[in-house]
């Protein structure tokens, strides 16, 4: 069983008046979560790449692991 949770949000006025027009009062949350699981996907696979890239890159980290190790946590 999925359990659902009730968000609140703040919007422009403008786009809140178009976003209830556009979109019948029954189909608003299911809008919502798709345009929330594209835009979280994209932001997913931009950290992916990013890392991907940084990875290719290897660098010389001797000098930060130095640094990492005197830390006290």
């Amino acid at each position: 069983m999925v359990a659902d949770v009730k968000m609140t949000f703040e919007i422009p006025d403008e786009v809140a008046e178009r976003f209830k027009t556009s979109v019948p009062s029954g189909s608003r949350s299911y809008f919502l979560t798709s345009l929330l699981q594209s835009g979280l996907s994209g932001a997913e696979n931009d950290l992916e790449a990013a890392c991907d890239k940084a990875n290719a890159l290897k660098l010389d980290l001797s000098e930060w692991e130095k640094l990492n190790e005197s830390e006290a946590w």
